[in-house]
């Protein structure tokens, strides 16, 4: 699978460079969610500017990207998302549990405020 990560202080993107994220592809998808959650990125945006079709593997990732994040008081976002993945996590009801943002931008804005409350909180 192809994919460009960019790592920052307090969040890490990966934006995949498949247009089908596929069962052929979302195992390695886990995988880099994990590394990256390992290497104490709990704050990961997935970028899908490049994805066009998803299927049930990929909505899998997402979901295990999702669980992760959650574990370790972080936040998983998607942006950038098609309109066939729009609707498709909106059939699964996937989008109430998913953080999905229309840009990449309005992601990092997204993880930030997260980040801003939770040291408040804390």
């Amino acid at each position: 699978m192809k994919y460009a990560i960019t790592k920052e202080e307090r969040y890490a993107t990966i934006a995949p460079a498949e247009e089908n994220l596929t069962a052929t592809f979302a195992p390695a998808l886990k995988t880099e969610f994990v590394l990256l959650n390992n290497e104490g990125f709990h704050n990961i945006i997935c970028d899908l500017s490049s994805v066009n079709y998803v299927d049930s593997s990929g909505l899998s990732a997402f979901l295990v990207g999702n669980r992760i994040c959650l574990e370790k008081r972080g936040m998983f976002v998607l942006c950038n998302i098609s309109e066939s993945l729009e609707s498709l996590l909106a059939l699964s009801k996937l989008d109430s549990i998913l953080n999905v943002a229309p840009s990449l931008s309005e992601a990092i804005d997204l993880v930030l405020l997260h980040e801003l409350e939770r040291d408040l909180r804390d």
